[in-house]
């Protein structure tokens, strides 16, 4: 994307008019929501709000897609949203903890202290 975010995000609009299950491109039109909501201070929530609905959109149709709960975690931990960040980070190590992201979502957990 080249952090050009709103050329990214109509290219992964259109992509997904052809393939709108492609958990892959609804997760990273997600990131790119997320990414300009932390550039753009004053729709930040917006952006925020459509991050998070294209990636629980992902795990809706993909429940294994461990991408898509990282991601819900990341982007709750970045507003503020530790309950439900918390959650979706345990969802990440639920799905495999061994990976990449579910250690590093066990990392998070633990470091915002919000193991059980």
């Amino acid at each position: 994307d080249g952090r050009n975010f709103p050329r990214a995000i109509e290219m992964y609009k259109r992509y997904l008019e052809t393939d709108p299950d492609n958990p892959n491109a609804r997760v990273d039109l997600g990131i790119c929501y997320f990414e300009l909501g932390r550039e753009d201070t004053i729709h930040g929530g917006t952006f925020f709000a459509a991050a998070i609905r294209e990636m629980e959109t992902a795990h809706e149709k993909h429940p294994g897609h461990q991408h898509a709960v990282f991601n819900l975690g990341i982007v709750n931990l970045s507003i503020g949203n530790l309950e439900e960040s918390g959650k979706w980070f345990r969802r990440a190590v639920e799905t495999d903890e061994s990976s990449k992201l579910g250690k590093r979502a066990k990392d998070l957990l633990e470091q915002h202290q919000m193991t059980e």
